[in-house]
């Protein structure tokens, strides 16, 4: 099944990571993702991820059962800020 499907008209969007996820210190730099979990019904949740590439800890999460702007916006405003005085776990 076919889960994403891009707008033709969309401008590709460059990629500010150049594939290099590491980070020198905590809240620096984060990474998401969206994934789909089958349900028993033959439905869909999905959950949307982001990631502290320091610590690989899972700083925000975001699950619904769509997939639209508003999953990903309730993860990204999720994310911890540095002045709310955020620090790694652990």
């Amino acid at each position: 099944m076919r889960t994403t499907v891009p707008e033709p008209a969309a401008t590709p969007v460059p990629d500010l990571f150049t594939r290099d996820f590491t980070a020198a210190e905590p809240g620096h730099t984060y990474m998401g993702d969206i994934t789909y979990l089958p349900l028993g019904d033959g439905t869909f949740l999905y959950l949307a991820t982001v990631l502290d590439c320091f610590s690989r800890r899972v700083v925000g999460w975001s699950i619904a059962d769509h997939m639209r702007t508003d999953l990903v916006a309730a993860t990204r405003n999720a994310r911890p800020r540095k002045s709310l005085g955020w620090r790694t776990p652990g």
